[in-house]
């Protein structure tokens, strides 16, 4: 809930209570206006350096649940399953996306849709289906641009999903799928990637320049057409230092 004086920093602030925050957010509003976002475990800010705005409250979530956003135009996004979807437009409070979508433990933004992974749909356990909007109405969830697909070949549900260049990266612990958007009727597709270890954690799949490099169960992997192993030196000391139970 704030930075210690280690190495040079300093305190800068800290958040209200002292609540963990589980997400920073550099926001940018359409007319280029920026401001940070905290997300913590019951409650919501912007501001920063003792200029705190309260923008939610009475979120239910803990540490241990991961949360995900992104932004589409003017509007934050962020969930972590536990809740509804939230929205942020840059002013007042942050509130539900509308259009009653499902619970979602994973949002991302991709080719003017907001696509939700590893679902919660009416109280229903549904971790291998993903949901999309309409394109370019991200509250639209019933148009013929909208729509939900499912990754059933790997077993499981999905952990992690990234835009990795034209396409959406999905993760499961046992593999890799490769969600493609093509346009009406069928709006995305998918298909497996041939691949046998998944990411370990949501936050596994990371960007380095035109590469996707993600944690997994076995090892670390750099994802081309297929992922290759390139972890083999430091595997070994990383997974005797690994704790699964602090794995984001």
């Amino acid at each position: 809930s704030r930075a210690r004086k280690i190495d040079g920093f300093t305190v800068y602030d800290t958040t209200p209570g002292n609540e963990p925050i589980r997400l920073l957010w550099r926001y940018v509003g359409i007319d280029g206006t920026e401001i940070l976002v905290r997300v913590g475990t019951t409650k919501a800010w912007t501001g920063s350096g003792g200029g705190l705005t309260e923008i939610a409250s009475g979120l239910a979530a803990s540490t241990a649940h991961v949360l995900t956003a992104d932004q589409y135009e003017g509007t934050l996004l962020w969930t972590d399953r536990l809740g509804n979807v939230k929205k942020w437009t840059g002013t007042g409070l942050a509130q539900d996306l509308g259009g009653t979508p499902p619970k979602a433990g994973i949002v991302l933004v991709h080719k003017s849709h907001a696509v939700l992974f590893d679902l919660i749909d009416a109280g229903i356990e549904k971790g291998w289906r993903g949901a999309y909007s309409a394109v370019g109405a991200i509250e639209d969830w019933v148009s013929n641009t909208a729509g939900d697909l499912d990754f059933l070949e790997t077993p499981g549900g999905v952990i992690a999903a990234k835009v990795h260049g034209e396409s959406i990266i999905v993760g499961k612990a046992a593999g890799l799928h490769r969600m493609s958007f093509v346009g009406l009727p069928d709006n995305y597709v998918q298909e497996p990637i041939a691949s046998d270890d998944g990411p370990i954690s949501r936050r596994a799949f990371v960007k380095v320049g035109p590469l996707l490099v993600y944690m997994g169960h076995r090892n670390i992997y750099r994802l081309g057409a297929f992922p290759e192993a390139i972890g083999d030196e430091v595997w070994d000391e990383v997974l005797a230092k690994l704790d699964l139970n602090q794995r984001h």
